[in-house]
């Protein structure tokens, strides 16, 4: 409900290509491999620069001390959801994995030579071995793969399959804990907030600008 009229809310039709989407959220364990690996083969500099931020537990009048200091490494958070990742952060995780990913795959193929041959390093896809890049899903992509096939308003939002205010305690949880929606896809409601790749523009809807 567009209650002060600011008209940044207007329903479309757009239309998506075929995409992937990960069934869970990337979780602790997945970055905390993210940040082994850059930190053997990368600067001190990008490394510091991959860090979550961990501060963003820290509240007044609260005490999340032991969040702050144990929620990325304590082996009991393995599985829950990353937090405290800027949307730089994110998408250089997804250049990283996108790397590594095509790279055993074209070892297991005894393609990985071309790498050293094709332009930039990367092994060319008409190979049919190696996958498309790693990336954040558009807005539109995001909301089709939340929506899943429902068309009510909160996308299928219910105890079942989401965390949200009530029955979080506020707090996260292991990925993939609630039963997945009807693609397959869990957490796509509640538990933490995910980036797209694209921005938030309130002039967008008029403006038809696009965002590289």
């Amino acid at each position: 409900e567009d209650v002060f009229n600011r008209r940044d809310n207007i329903e479309r039709t757009v239309t998506v290509a075929s995409f992937y989407m990960d069934e869970t959220e990337v979780a602790n364990i997945h970055w905390l491999e993210y940040l082994y690996y850059v930190k053997l083969d990368s600067s001190a500099e990008f490394y510091e620069s991959a860090l979550p931020d961990t501060t963003v537990w820290a509240k007044d009048l609260a005490y999340n001390d032991p969040y702050v200091d144990h929620y990325l490494r304590y082996p009991g958070f393995r599985f829950f959801p990353v937090v405290g990742v800027s949307w730089r952060q994110a998408v250089d995780y997804c250049a990283w994995r996108t790397a590594v990913v095509n790279m055993k795959l074209a070892m297991d193929a005894g393609i990985e030579d071309l790498a050293a041959e094709s332009a930039g390093g990367r092994i060319p896809l008409e190979t049919g071995v190696v996958l498309p890049d790693y990336r954040l899903p558009s807005e539109a992509e995001w909301e089709y793969a939340c929506r899943a096939g429902t068309t009510d308003v909160m996308y299928g939002e219910s105890d079942r399959i989401a965390w949200y205010k009530e029955n979080s305690n506020g707090e996260t949880h292991e990925v993939g804990k609630k039963e997945p929606n009807s693609w397959g896809i869990y957490d796509m409601l509640g538990n933490v907030w995910e980036w797209c790749w694209d921005i938030y523009d309130e002039e967008t809807y008029g403006s038809y600008r696009i965002f590289r």
